[in-house]
């Protein structure tokens, strides 16, 4: 029986520096945005994607900070 394979995992194979992943990396990005679910129930839609997109803003931003604290410290 041949192995079956998404569409993706097949492309990214022939994609020189593509590289695959097991999905878990994008739930632990996920998960903070649970506690923000209950409060977002009760907005209209476009509020609700304003409200989200601010979290992820500010956690992408938190990520690039914390970069730059590591390449710091490594450098020392």
């Amino acid at each position: 029986m041949a192995p079956r394979y998404l569409p993706c995992q097949v492309f990214t194979s022939f994609i020189e520096g593509a590289r695959q992943i097991d999905g878990e990396t994008i739930e632990t990005l996920w998960a903070p945005l649970n506690e923000i679910s209950r409060s977002t129930r009760g907005m209209s839609t476009s509020h609700r994607r304003e409200v989200i997109d601010d979290h992820m803003n500010d956690s992408n931003w938190k990520k690039l900070v914390d970069i730059g604290k590591t390449s710091l410290l490594n450098n020392m």
